[in-house]
């Protein structure tokens, strides 16, 4: 079960990496306070870009 958790998690943080990378996916801050909520968005043009991209590889 351990060796199960130490392989997932690198698979999950590289995955994670890459949508940040490509702008798919945002990570700000709610507020400049010390305890802000961070904010968790989508870029929604980047993801139409991306789907219209594949489509047309395939």
């Amino acid at each position: 079960m351990v060796l199960m958790l130490l392989a997932a998690a690198p698979t999950v943080a590289v995955v994670v990496g890459l949508v940040c990378y490509t702008g798919s996916l945002c990570f700000s801050p709610g507020s400049d306070g010390p305890s802000a909520p961070v904010t968790v968005s989508r870029g929604r043009d980047q993801l139409q870009k991306d789907r219209a991209t594949t489509v047309d590889k395939v």
